[in-house]
């Protein structure tokens, strides 16, 4: 049998879609609080989400084995946090292949469950003892359709090369937690993955949008880097990763609500940016002023002075600017109407550019384009191996 999964593993969530899924609601997102466990800590516990406990038994060379979870579900067992550095390439940790490995991992499980459920979607509650072992799991062709960050895709290295070597080979992944301990054993081909640009994968679904002599703005607002590039019709023409983005932008809110006596900490702040509130006792205080200046400071001080950077090495500059696209959890436009990709073109004085909005919830834009590349991948193996 085979399973077809797209894969973004960001700074603030791994995430993994059925492909050809077409809600995003459906698809399965895990915290970025990922550990390794050691083998002599694990044992049965009860925890919220026994599905995010894993135990890769065998991998390409050994490399991956042993004890992985997310979240609150891991923390009772004392692992080791395994956290991305945002001044290395992705492509190049150990933690992230780790963790893209245990994404497989959830994709494999949650599109099989599906499959005997007879569902089309993923469902945010499940119960794993329906789950009927099949034969099936031991022969998985797993097609993969993934994005990496756009200045390690278009680098000097040939990184895409490297994460499909990385990952290439045969698992064997079981989940302790669940009642029956399902065990699933995969393979991951190198030429069964597809691997796109992130922002870039986003132009070129917009296809007949973007002309020939546009000049497009891609700006990539994730948790751990923010990635801007300028593109010339669907030709990129510079870009770079800066560290100063959606983390930096929740400190500095986080401070300025402490400095007007909300304390509170990243998940509540988090809720503040899109619900515009902080709890105040049984009361809610409205503290959209507040976020709103914060977001105007960070605009001017560092996403306008970073695009402008980029712009100069283009050699243009921000009214020859046609088209915007605004990508990443940090773009979202919140529900009380702060408007990010707004107060960008604002600051830039873009008046006349075309913003974009490629996805109803810019943290999946990237995530959604590259699901078109992995329907077209499994169409592909279907072809050539035949679904099983």
């Amino acid at each position: 049998m085979n399973v077809a999964i797209t894969i973004d593993c960001g700074g603030s969530e791994g995430r993994v879609l059925n492909c050809g899924n077409k809600d995003n609601n459906g698809l399965v997102a895990v915290p970025n609080e990922f550990y390794h466990i050691p083998k002599n800590n694990f044992r049965k516990k009860d925890v919220i989400n026994p599905a995010s406990v894993i135990n890769i038994q065998t991998s390409p060379d050994g490399r991956y084995n042993g004890y992985y979870g997310t979240g609150v579900s891991a923390r009772p067992y004392d692992g080791v946090l395994m956290s991305m550095d945002s001044t290395q390439f992705k492509t190049k940790t150990k933690e992230f292949y780790n963790q893209f490995v245990y994404m497989v991992a959830q994709g494999v499980l949650n599109t099989i469950y599906c499959q005997q459920r007879g569902l089309d979607r993923f469902e945010e509650v499940k119960d794993y003892s329906i789950l009927e072992k099949s034969p099936m799991w031991n022969f998985i062709d797993v097609i993969i359709g993934t994005n990496i960050p756009i200045k390690e895709h278009s680098g000097r290295e040939d990184m895409t090369g490297e994460l499909k070597k990385a990952l290439a080979g045969h698992y064997t992944v079981e989940f302790p937690l669940l009642p029956t301990k399902p065990v699933f054993m995969f393979q991951i081909q190198e030429k069964y993955i597809g691997v796109m640009p992130e922002g870039g994968v986003c132009i070129t679904a917009l296809g007949s949008a973007i002309a020939a002599d546009d000049y497009t703005l891609v700006v990539d607002l994730g948790h751990v880097s923010d990635d801007i590039a300028v593109y010339y019709g669907k030709q990129l023409t510079t870009m770079d990763s800066f560290s100063r983005a959606g983390s930096t932008l929740l400190a500095d809110l986080e401070s300025a609500l402490a400095d007007s006596g909300f304390r509170g900490n990243s998940a509540t702040t988090i809720k503040a940016l899109t619900t515009g509130k902080m709890a105040n006792g049984t009361a809610e205080v409205d503290v959209t002023s507040i976020i709103q200046d914060v977001q105007r400071d960070f605009v001017n001080s560092v996403i306008k002075q970073d695009i402008i950077k980029i712009l100069n090495r283009a050699g243009i500059v921000p009214a020859q600017i046609k088209n915007f696209v605004p990508i990443g959890n940090g773009m979202q436009i919140a529900a009380h109407g702060i408007n990010m990709p707004a107060s960008i073109c604002s600051a830039l004085r873009m008046d006349n550019v075309i913003v974009h909005m490629v996805d109803e919830d810019l943290r999946y834009a990237n995530l959604r384009a590259v699901d078109k590349f992995t329907t077209i991948l499994e169409k592909m193996y279907i072809k050539e191996r035949g679904s099983l």
